[in-house]
C-alpha cells in the first residue's frame, strides 16, 4: 500500500515536472526562432545595403543628379568657395607627394619631364570624368588639374611629412565650413540611392571638383 502510494506520488511528480518543463521548451524554441528571424533580417539588410552600393558606379554616374544632391547641403556660395579651396589644397598635397616621389626615384628627369609624367598619371582620372561630366565642366576641371600639376612641379618642394597632415587639415576645414554655412534642403529623395558608406565617399571624392566648378562657373542661378 505504502509502495503503491509512493509509486503513484513519484509518477505524479514526474508528470508534474514534465508538464512544468513543457513551457520552458516552447520558450526556448520561441527564442531560437526569434534569433533566427533577427539574423535573417540583419542578413537581408546587409544584402540590401550591398545592392544599393552596387548601384553606385564610379565609371557611370548621373552628373546632374549628383549636382542636385550637392545643392541640398551646398547651395550657399560661401561654402562652395571654401570647399573648392580645400579640394585644391588636397589635390596640391597629393600631387606634391607624387612629384617628390618621382624626383626621388628619377632624379635625372628635368622639370618638364616631371611635369609630363605627372600629367600622364592624371589620365585615368580625367578619362573617367570625360565620359561622365559635361564637356564644358570637364575642360574647366582639366584646367584646374593642370594648374595644380604645374604648381606641384615648379614650386619649391615641401617635405612629405608636411603634406600628409595637410590633407587631413583640408578635410577638417571642409567639415568646419558646414558649421558656418548651415542652410540645408530636403535630401530624402536621394537617400535611397546615395547611402553613406565607402562607395559614396569615393564617388564624391572623384566628382567633387567638377561639381564645385559647375556650381561656381555655370550654376549662378543656384547661388544663395
Amino acid at each position: 500500500m505504502w509502495l503503491t502510494e509512493k509509486s503513484a506520488a513519484t509518477n505524479f511528480d514526474i508528470n508534474s515536472n514534465g508538464a512544468s518543463m513543457e513551457p520552458d521548451i516552447h520558450a526556448i524554441a520561441g527564442t531560437s526562432e526569434s534569433s533566427t528571424a533577427a539574423a535573417n533580417a540583419t542578413m537581408a539588410t546587409s544584402k540590401s545595403d550591398a545592392a544599393h552600393e552596387l548601384q553606385l558606379n564610379l565609371l557611370q554616374v548621373d552628373f546632374e543628379e549628383l549636382y542636385q544632391r550637392h545643392l541640398c547641403r551646398h547651395s550657399q556660395l560661401g561654402i562652395n568657395i571654401l570647399h573648392l579651396i580645400a579640394v585644391l589644397g588636397i589635390y596640391f598635397s597629393i600631387y606634391s607627394v607624387v612629384a617628390t616621389a618621382i624626383h626621388g626615384l628619377l632624379p635625372l628627369l628635368s622639370g618638364e619631364q616631371r611635369l609630363l609624367l605627372l600629367t600622364f598619371l592624371s589620365v585615368p582620372y580625367l578619362t573617367v570624368l570625360i565620359f561622365n561630366v559635361p564637356i564644358s565642366d570637364f575642360l574647366t576641371t582639366l584646367t584646374c588639374i593642370l594648374f595644380v600639376v604645374v604648381c606641384a612641379v615648379t614650386l619649391p618642394m615641401v617635405p612629405v611629412w608636411v603634406h600628409l597632415p595637410a590633407i587631413v587639415m583640408w578635410h577638417r576645414f571642409q567639415l568646419w565650413s558646414h558649421k558656418k554655412y548651415t542652410l540645408q534642403k530636403d535630401i530624402s529623395r536621394f537617400e535611397a540611392r546615395y547611402r553613406k558608406g565607402k562607395m559614396l565617399f569615393t564617388l564624391l571624392a572623384v566628382y567633387e571638383l567638377p561639381i564645385l566648378l559647375h556650381y561656381l562657373v555655370r550654376g549662378r542661378r543656384d547661388w544663395n
